[in-house]
C-alpha cells in the first residue's frame, strides 16, 4: 500500500510539472504574468494559504493589470 501511494505521488508531481511547462510556454515573455505566477506559488506553496483565498486576492489585480496594459 505504501509503495502504491508513493508511486501515485510521483505521478502526480510529474503531471503537475508537465502542466506547468505547458502553461509556461503559453505565457507571454513579459514579467508581469510571471509576477502573478510567483505570488500564487509563494502564497499557496510556501505560506500554505488556501488556494481560494490566494486566487481570490490575485485575480482582480491580474485582471486590472491586463486591462490597463491593453489600453
Amino acid at each position: 500500500m505504501q509503495r502504491a501511494l508513493a508511486g501515485m505521488s510521483i505521478v502526480a508531481a510529474g503531471l503537475l510539472l508537465a502542466t506547468f511547462i505547458q502553461m509556461a510556454m503559453v505565457l507571454p515573455r513579459r514579467p508581469r504574468p510571471w509576477l502573478f505566477v510567483i505570488l500564487a506559488f509563494v502564497g499557496v506553496g510556501v505560506l500554505r494559504w488556501p488556494l481560494l483565498w490566494v486566487i481570490g486576492a490575485l485575480a482582480p489585480w491580474a485582471i486590472l493589470v491586463a486591462w490597463k496594459e491593453k489600453e
